[in-house]
């Protein structure tokens, strides 16, 4: 299963040259692959992909990128070129086992290794209330909450953003 987490983070990262790193978080070993495309002169994110130690099983995923250039635009906005963190996922079977916190532990702990920023930043949807409960239960705080068009009208949940001081 290794080949299959240096696949995903070779796909996520964008290149080939991406190059993994292994941490072990809790049962996981966390392969971080810096984002190979730089910005402003440093690397523009990490990808982590969790892979269970025992099984060797990608059971998730998460991303951080350190510039706007490297991220998708989503409002509310966060500040410009903040740590920023996307793509949690979890395999579907294995949610609520603490999976997804150690991966935003492992981000964490990547952005207080890759970069200077100690504030991380992460939209999540309103309706998602596990994301929103783990997020809050890791200490993150809720910033400001965005829907374009009301409920009614949209049907779309609302965006929070919500930050972490690291």
């Amino acid at each position: 299963m290794e080949g299959a987490g240096n696949l995903l983070c070779r796909a996520f990262a964008g290149t080939p040259e991406g190059r993994p790193i292994k941490i072990v978080m809790d049962g996981l070993e966390i392969a971080l692959t810096e984002f190979a495309k730089e910005h402003k002169g440093t690397r523009g994110g990490v990808f982590l992909v969790g892979i269970l130690a025992d099984t060797q099983q990608v059971v998730g995923t998460a991303a951080i990128s350190f510039f706007d250039a490297t991220r998708e635009e989503l409002a509310p906005e966060p500040p410009q070129d903040s740590a920023y963190l996307s793509n949690v996922a979890v395999l579907d079977k294995l949610r609520g086992k603490g999976i997804g916190k150690v991966m935003v532990r492992a981000a964490e702990e990547a952005v207080v290794h890759f970069s200077d920023r100690r504030k991380l930043y992460l939209h999540v949807r309103d309706n998602n209330q596990e994301a929103v409960g783990m997020y809050l239960s890791e200490g993150y705080m809720e910033i400001e909450t965005y829907a374009p068009l009301p409920r009614w009208i949209s049907n779309r949940p609302a965006m929070v953003l919500m930050a972490k001081s690291l």
